[in-house]
């Protein structure tokens, strides 16, 4: 499997070749030989952020406003996860995540002018980007001299200071540890009540890094979102998986990864039938086929507030499907996920 996580970085690398003439701040040939040689999973994740931030930047220019969050810092920690301490904060040295971060969330602002029909300059919203990457230039050459002299004293990354250490054990990184600890499955997550930035970043890690799948594209109809993958070596033709999700937005609740939940409701997975009954074996783990509570009902599991289900759909096709479960968990006070977000006025009074 490992060549083709390999494979995948070598077309990547081709098509950010010519992209990245146009940016001002995407991975070097030198950067990437080097990431790629710590870590190739690393490598395939941080080519997804630059991969989504693009597509963003190609969206927004056609006012299309479908663009999605390339969520950095756990992308980032999901593509190292495997990884020992040293290789991570090496990595770190050598990729400006704060760059990616600064660049989201200017094309986050475009966003939102653009929804209010708001006037903008946009090589103005987009100074902030450029003067961070200058920076992270500066100060990537500064270390790499830093390096060289065994006299100076090294500078640690600032993803790893005290105070973001102690951040992290808080909301989505205490459930992240309860569902390492709940399933033996690598980035097994949970789904209903969850927000899907986060259910993607470690559901589609699993799909991509164990089982081998490349992630195709996503469409969004009306509250639902569409995630399409296929195996990196197809053997028959429409051998994809479709993810469907039915979410819910609430833009006065702080999600995974800044502000706006896009918390998900429900979940039905769909596609080649060999597909996806191997997913459900293997993802939650059962392999009994049996009837149920439900006519159609092949197998079942429960999962705190997710009921999971494998159905037969006739004519040898199959489905999964995720909905309510008896037991009704409240992740917000077990957690402490999906703060209210305080209005300007709230803040100010503080």
């Amino acid at each position: 499997m490992k060549n083709s996580y390999l494979i995948l970085c070598i077309l990547l690398s081709v098509m950010y070749s010519s992209i990245s003439e146009a940016q001002p701040y995407r991975l070097s040939a030198e950067t990437k030989d080097k990431i790629g040689k710590l870590s190739a999973d690393g490598l395939t994740f941080i080519h997804k952020i630059e991969e989504v931030l693009n597509k963003n930047e190609q969206k927004l220019s056609n006012k299309d406003l479908t663009i999605q969050n390339p969520a950095v810092k756990e992308v980032f920690r999901q593509g190292f996860r495997n990884s020992t301490k040293n290789v991570r904060e090496e990595a770190e040295r050598n990729i400006c995540l704060s760059c990616y971060q600064v660049e989201w969330e200017s094309q986050l602002q475009e966003l939102h002018l653009l929804q209010s029909h708001t006037p903008f300059d946009r090589d103005s919203l987009y100074q902030r980007v450029r003067d961070s990457r200058i920076l992270a230039q500066e100060e990537m050459a500064k270390t790499k001299t830093d390096d060289r002299n065994p006299n100076s004293k090294k500078t640690q990354p600032s993803i790893n200071t005290k105070k973001e250490a102690e951040a992290e054990v808080q909301g989505y990184d205490k459930l992240e540890r309860h569902l390492n600890a709940m399933s033996k499955v690598e980035d097994f997550t949970l789904f209903r009540k969850l927000d899907y930035n986060f259910v993607i970043s470690r559901f589609s890690a699993y799909l991509q890094l164990t089982k081998g799948m490349a992630y195709l594209e996503q469409k969004k109809k009306g509250d639902k979102i569409i995630d399409k993958y296929t195996p990196g070596i197809s053997t028959k033709k429409n051998e994809y998986l479709y993810v469907t999700y039915t979410v819910e937005e609430h833009p006065d609740r702080m999600g995974a990864f800044g502000e706006g939940l896009t918390a998900i409701k429900e979940v039905e997975i769909t596609g080649d039938p060999q597909l996806v009954v191997n997913l459900f074996t293997s993802y939650w783990l059962r392999t009994e086929l049996h009837s149920g509570r439900k006519e159609g009902l092949t197998t079942a599991i429960e999962k705190m507030s997710d009921y999971v289900e494998l159905k037969a759909t006739g004519a040898g096709g199959y489905k999964i499907t995720i909905t309510k479960s008896n037991m009704d968990v409240n992740y917000e006070t077990t957690f402490g996920i999906h703060p209210q977000i305080k209005s300007k006025s709230e803040q100010q009074t503080k």
